[in-house]
């Protein structure tokens, strides 16, 4: 596990390409730049202070994930709960994560996401834009949360022996505050725009 740092403008620059990647590793469409510009620069300001850090957490991707029958049976109880299309690449990255974050207790789903009540983390695999990232935060019950894991895409060589990774965006709770704050302001405008047409 390493933590994404920055010591100079570039490094940052550089960091938040990762980032970028990172949230949008499946169909690689936008990046953080589609976001609407007032979103960006909050998470980058988030970010630049440390309320949102970043670590890069290598795993070992499990091709026969599907064998688990453990694994297979949890994610069998929290498919009811979602939208989630089977016989896809992307279900056995939802195996594999629900693999790692099982250990931390049980599992739950809300909106899609993967979230662990007891480690108050949620983890998320697929594309996620800023807005959405921040929209979470809007129910009150994942306010309490300290942390996002997004599953990247799988770059997988043919002799399959590529460790994978995952992000986790650990966020403190003036973090949190500021996010909150700022979709209701966003919601808040939305709505009077709305009432003014």
């Amino acid at each position: 596990m390493s933590q994404l740092t920055f010591s100079n403008e570039d490094e940052f620059l550089s960091v938040m390409e990762k980032i970028e990647g990172a949230m949008v590793s499946y169909a690689h469409f936008g990046g953080l730049g589609s976001d609407p510009q007032d979103y960006a620069e909050l998470f980058y300001t988030l970010f630049a202070s440390k309320e949102i850090i970043v670590y890069e957490i290598p795993y070992t991707y499990d091709f026969n994930i599907k064998e688990n029958e453990d694994i297979m049976q949890k994610y069998m109880t929290l498919l009811p709960k979602t939208r989630w299309r089977t016989d896809t690449q992307i279900e056995k990255v939802r195996l594999n994560a629900i693999k790692i974050f099982n250990q931390f207790g049980g599992l739950d789903c809300y909106d899609g996401i993967i979230i662990s009540p007891d480690a108050k983390a949620m983890v998320y695999c697929g594309d996620m834009q800023i807005h959405e990232f921040f929209n979470i935060f809007r129910n009150d019950e994942l306010r309490s949360y300290t942390s996002l894991s997004i599953f990247s895409y799988p770059y997988i060589t043919d002799d399959k022996t590529n460790e994978s990774l995952f992000y986790t965006f650990a966020f403190s709770p003036a973090a949190v505050d500021k996010i909150r704050k700022f979709i209701d302001e966003e919601w808040e405008r939305m709505a009077k725009t709305i009432s003014d047409i």
